[in-house]
């Protein structure tokens, strides 16, 4: 608590000190008992000092005077009067000082540079002029790079925007064969179907145009071929295409059947061999044993024959 309250009479005192009256009414109160002062501040002894302030000061009117009537009055004067002969010497003396400043620099516009000034004035600028080709290299390099990358990002876009053509040709192409109602009923063969892997499939769907459709497929059919290779129509139909051609041929027997474009029907054949389900040998898709088991299981083969190996036997 004795701290805080330390702190705030410091604060008071700061803020008296401050104050342009105080400091203005100080200053005329030393002026007005400037006798007093020395009186304090002497070697006399204090019975001495004392009588000499009693002589100072003889009545009450004289110490009221001295001891702040007067100083006050002078303090509101000094306060009232000081700014306006500051202010009048404050506007001379920048005026003078910027006189000052014209003579300096018109004598320094007329002296001539000395060759020390002048060399180094010159080692400045060659030092400048080599910073800024810097600069300029380091831009025009910046620059080089930056259309580089401009160039390949076009290329790209190109390249991209070609694929998305080729895509959405072969997306409507898909669309418009599909379109139509095609008939298709299974080939009439044994209602019994073989669960054996290892058989290749003779005309397992059967439609018009030689072209793969799922109205021949039943609900059950459809939803087992979706969990066997997903959802996406390409690789359904590519499967489908297999089984069609017996469970193997090349690219464009197998997007013809399946009614793709060669991008799609290529990318459900990397689907498919993905899951294992075929193989690729001399240019030609193979249904692997799992492909064949996968057919089987979803009752997507009509006449059954034996594998190659079991006819041969």
């Amino acid at each position: 608590m004795l701290d805080d309250l330390t702190k705030e009479i410091k604060a008071q005192l700061y803020e008296r000190v401050k104050s342009p009256l105080f400091g203005a009414f100080a200053l005329s109160w030393a002026a007005w008992n400037y006798r007093a002062l020395l009186a304090l501040v002497s070697d006399l002894k204090f019975a001495d000092k004392m009588a000499f302030i009693d002589k100072a000061y003889p009545t009450a009117l004289d110490l009221t005077l001295h001891g702040a009537l007067g100083p006050l009055i002078s303090a509101l004067l000094f306060l009232w009067l000081y700014p306006y002969p500051a202010r009048f010497m404050y506007s001379y003396w920048a005026k003078q000082q910027k006189e000052l400043k014209k003579v300096q620099q018109s004598i320094e516009d007329e002296t001539p540079l000395t060759q020390e000034e002048a060399n180094a004035l010159r080692k400045a600028g060659f030092a400048q002029a080599k910073e800024y080709q810097t600069q300029l290299k380091e831009l025009s390099a910046t620059n080089k790079e930056l259309e580089e990358r401009i160039k390949l990002l076009q290329e790209e876009s190109i390249r991209l925007t070609t694929e998305r053509d080729q895509f959405g040709e072969a997306a409507k192409k898909a669309q418009e064969q599909a379109a139509p109602a095609l008939a298709s009923v299974l080939a009439e063969h044994s209602p019994s179907v073989s669960k054996d892997p290892n058989v290749v499939f003779a005309g397992s769907i059967r439609r018009s145009r030689d072209q793969v459709t799922f109205d021949s497929l039943s609900e059950k059919q459809r939803v087992g071929l979706r969990n066997a290779v997903g959802d996406k129509r390409e690789i359904q139909l590519t499967l489908l295409a297999l089984v069609e051609l017996d469970g193997d041929g090349d690219l464009e027997s197998i997007a013809g059947a399946a009614g793709l474009g060669k991008i799609e029907t290529r990318h459900g054949l990397d689907s498919l061999r993905q899951r294992d389900f075929v193989s690729t040998t001399g240019g030609k898709w193979h249904l692997t044993t799992d492909g064949r088991a996968a057919a089987v299981n979803l009752g997507l083969t009509g006449g059954i024959k034996k594998t190659t190996q079991e006819n041969s036997m």
